[in-house]
């Protein structure tokens, strides 16, 4: 597996080693945890802006051209 060399000050090293110990990880396990958590939580930011930026514009949001297409599928009128 190929590795990282991270360089911390003490004080947040000893932050890391803390917090790895009450969870009883290894540091390198908790901070590979952080750094997931992290990277997921910024995706689900983008996702969402997103769909709230398609939210805003009624032109994005429209169906109406679909709701005939819709029926015939779902009642057989095709």
């Amino acid at each position: 597996m190929p590795s990282i060399q991270l360089r911390v000050d003490e004080a947040l090293g000893a932050r890391i080693k803390a917090e790895a110990a009450r969870k009883h990880v290894s540091a390198n396990q908790w901070l590979i945890d952080a750094v997931t958590q992290r990277l997921e939580t910024e995706e689900d930011r983008e996702w969402r802006a997103g769909f709230e930026a398609m939210g805003k514009d009624l032109e994005c949001n429209n169906v109406d051209y679909a709701i005939h297409a819709q029926a015939e599928v779902v009642l057989g009128d095709y």
